[in-house]
């Protein structure tokens, strides 16, 4: 009766690891060494002001259910949230990041 629970228990963790997308892969040391560098002097990083307002207001965290792409899929939330919302507090939906054929949905 043991072995068999544990099978069971075994076997329910593995079905449900590939439920959700893993997201990005990282570059290799390699990779990230191999790509274009800016170095600025650093008079011009100091004499450089600094605006109030980094990031423009973005939505709130969302969930992306079982979709295999969540690199995608926040970064295109957060834009859309970003690019199209009529004010700052406006946000549109989560469910306008969709695969729609590639085309962009009316909001």
């Amino acid at each position: 009766m043991g072995r068999i629970y544990y099978l069971l228990l075994a076997a329910a963790l593995l079905l449900s690891a590939n439920l959700y997308g893993q997201g990005v892969i990282p570059l290799t040391p390699e990779e990230y060494a191999s790509l274009p560098q800016v170095v600025l002097p650093d008079s011009a990083v100091a004499s450089q002001q600094r605006p109030k307002l980094l990031v423009p207001p973005s939505p709130p965290p969302g969930h992306q259910g079982s979709l295999g792409s969540c690199t995608a899929w926040a970064t295109a939330y957060a834009a859309m949230g970003v690019l199209y919302s009529p004010s700052p507090m406006q946000f549109p939906s989560p469910s306008t990041v969709a695969i729609e054929g590639g085309a962009l949905p009316t909001l």
